[in-house]
C-alpha cells in the first residue's frame, strides 16, 4: 500500500480546508525563505513583544500554501502579538517537515528581532497535532499552546480508526459501483465527490448486516507504520499549559481524539496542564474567531497565572 497515496486520498475526503486570502491590516509584513521554505511574519504596530507561531493543516500533493486568514490572523495582531507561520517544504501529512521548519522559523524570529517576552503556539486540524507535537518536544521554547480541532491521538490510530477503516468499508459497500479507475481506492490517486456520490446513491438499501465478511484485507507497510509512530504519537509529557479547542460535531475529526489526550497526559501525571474546550458547531474547524480570541485569552491569563480555565464551553 503506498503510503503517500492513502493519506492523500483520506484526509482529501474528511477534511475541509481553511483557504480565504490573507491580508495583514496595520501590520508590518516580512516574506521570504529560509532554506528554500517560504514563511511569513507579521508585526502589528502596537507589538507588545510577544509570539505565536502558527502551524496549518493539511495541504494535498502540489496545492498551493495560503498563510493564515487575515480574520483569523487578526485574532492575534489585535491583541498585539507577532505571527509567524512556515509554508514546509512539502504537503500531504508533512508533521516531520513542520516540526523542523516551524522551530526553524521560531529561531530565526528570535536571531531577527530579538527574544520575544512570551511565545505560544497555535494551529489547525494537523496543525493541532504539530502544535501538540512542538510543545511536547520544545518546552523551552513555548508559554503555552493552542491546538484547535487537532486529532490529538498517536497518527496511527487516527489513520486506521478514523480513515482507512472507512475507506475500505465504502469500497466494500459500494466498489462495485465504482468506476475502475478508482478500485481499489486505497491506491486510486484520488476519489472525486461526485464519484463517491454516485455510488452510495446506487445502493440506498446497503446498510449490510455481514459488511465484516466483504471488507478487503491489506498488510500495512512496515516503514509507513513507522513512520507514523514517529510523525506523531502524543506523549502526554508538557511542561506548559495546552488549551484544546474543538467543535460539537466534527465527522472527521471528533471530540473524543483531545479527550483521548487527557487520559494520556494523565498517565504522565500531567493532568494539570490540559484543558478542553468546545464551541456549539456542526463540522470541521468551525471555530469562529470571537471563539479563538476567547480561548487565546483564557490561555494567555493560564499562562501568567497558574490557573487553569474551566473545561467545556468556550466563554
Amino acid at each position: 500500500m503506498n503510503r503517500s497515496r492513502v493519506i492523500v486520498l483520506s484526509l482529501a475526503m474528511v477534511f475541509a480546508f481553511l483557504s480565504m486570502p490573507a491580508v495583514g491590516d496595520e501590520a508590518k509584513v516580512r516574506t521570504g525563505d529560509i532554506e528554500g521554505v517560504p514563511y511569513r511574519i507579521q508585526i502589528p504596530s502596537r507589538w507588545n513583544r510577544g509570539l505565536v507561531m502558527y502551524a496549518h493543516g493539511y495541504k494535498s500533493r502540489g496545492d498551493n500554501w495560503t498563510p493564515l486568514p487575515a480574520v483569523l490572523g487578526a485574532v492575534f495582531l489585535e491583541r498585539g502579538f507577532a505571527v509567524a507561520e512556515s509554508a514546509y517544504s512539502r504537503q500531504g501529512w508533512a508533521v516531520e517537515e513542520a516540526l523542523k521548519e516551524t522551530e526553524a522559523l521560531r529561531q530565526f524570529f528570535a536571531k531577527t528581532y530579538g527574544k520575544p517576552d512570551s511565545t505560544f503556539i497555535a494551529g489547525h486540524s494537523m496543525g493541532g497535532l504539530i502544535t501538540l507535537a512542538a510543545i511536547e518536544s520544545h518546552p523551552d521554547a513555548y508559554d503555552g499552546a493552542l491546538p484547535l480541532c487537532g486529532p490529538l491521538v498517536p497518527a496511527l490510530a487516527f489513520f486506521k480508526d478514523r480513515v482507512f477503516d472507512m475507506l475500505v468499508t465504502f469500497e466494500a459497500l459500494f466498489g462495485d459501483s465504482l468506476p475502475r479507475e478508482y478500485r481499489p481506492v486505497v491506491e486510486a490517486p484520488e476519489l472525486p465527490p461526485q464519484v463517491v456520490e454516485r455510488a452510495l446513491a446506487s445502493r440506498p438499501a446497503a446498510a449490510a448486516p455481514h459488511v465484516n465478511d466483504s471488507v478487503p484485507r491489506y498488510a500495512a507497510v512496515p516503514e509507513t507504520l513507522s513512520y507514523l509512530r514517529r510523525y506523531y504519537t502524543p506523549t502526554g509529557v508538557i511542561k506548559d499549559p495546552v488549551l484544546a479547542v474543538h467543535t460539537t460535531y466534527d465527522a472527521g475529526v471528533p471530540p473524543s481524539f483531545p479527550s483521548s489526550y487527557a487520559v494520556t497526559t494523565a498517565l504522565k501525571g500531567n493532568e494539570k496542564l490540559f484543558v478542553q474546550q468546545h464551541v456549539c458547531a456542526d463540522g470541521h474547524c468551525r471555530i469562529d474567531p470571537v471563539s479563538t480570541g476567547r480561548a487565546f485569552d483564557e490561555l494567555r491569563k493560564w499562562a501568567a497565572t497558574g490557573v487553569p480555565p474551566e473545561p467545556g464551553p468556550v466563554r
